[in-house]
């Protein structure tokens, strides 16, 4: 969820920018236009680093002055997770989870406190929404969320209706080296084109201090790691 200073800053840019043509837009909240923005607090709230509660709560929008300004709209309908298959009956598991969840994001839930914490913010995941555990996390969740995965890996139906979540980047590489691994046939590799800006100062002195192994070897958020491994048939993501 996006701060409310940086609502704050829109409003005075738009009335700085919207006020010079008419001064009377100077006064209006976001220089006179309708803005529609779309959040939800029961998800992730501002990050606010090593901030405690009230920090973080003090940096959502409706801690702002232009919250008073604001209209709230409440969407009815949920169409995150469908509850019906494709005839149109309900499926009452889907129906469960999406109340389940509901009720986590209202606060109904139990919570426990852990040592050292200044409030309960922990709860028990119903037993029915998780998978048993095995010596092999991983493959057991790419089973049961693809089962038959190896036959059906080009289908791209039973592709688009499922996929698997987690909150790093590293879990996302095991598990699709491991889906990858799974599927037939000879496999190749490509590798990235490596090498120091031509335009950067002293260029030779930095080639031999930042080889093109060492190159290799850097992750970055938002790139695609250095080797790309393809076999015939493969799904792959751009």
């Amino acid at each position: 969820m996006t701060q409310k200073y940086a609502f704050e800053a829109l409003d005075k840019t738009l009335r700085d920018i919207l006020g010079y043509p008419t001064p009377t837009n100077k006064n209006k909240i976001f220089g006179g236009l309708t803005i529609l923005p779309g959040d939800d607090f029961r998800q992730i709230l501002p990050v606010i680093p090593k901030g405690k509660r009230s920090d973080i709560v003090q940096a959502c929008i409706n801690h702002s002055e232009l919250w008073k300004h604001c209209k709230v709209f409440t969407l009815t309908r949920r169409i995150r997770v469908n509850e019906y298959y494709a005839n149109g009956e309900l499926d009452t598991r889907k129906q469960d989870f999406n109340q389940w969840v509901l009720a986590i994001g209202d606060g109904k839930p139990p919570a426990k406190m852990k040592d050292e914490e200044d409030e309960p913010t922990w709860i028990q995941i119903l037993k029915k929404f998780l998978i048993n555990a095995s010596d092999s996390p991983i493959a057991q969740i790419v089973a049961k969320t693809y089962p038959t995965f190896s036959e059906r890996h080009k289908d791209n139906a039973y592709l688009k209706e499922r996929a698997i979540l987690t909150p790093r980047n590293d879990d996302v590489d095991a598990i699709n080296a491991y889906m990858f691994e799974k599927l037939e046939g000879e496999s190749k590799t490509y590798n990235s084109a490596d090498e120091i800006c031509k335009a950067s100062t002293d260029t030779l002195d930095q080639q031999h201090l930042y080889p093109v192994e060492f190159l290799n070897t850097l992750n970055f958020l938002g790139m695609p790691p250095y080797t790309l491994k393809l076999k015939r048939n493969s799904p792959s993501c751009y």
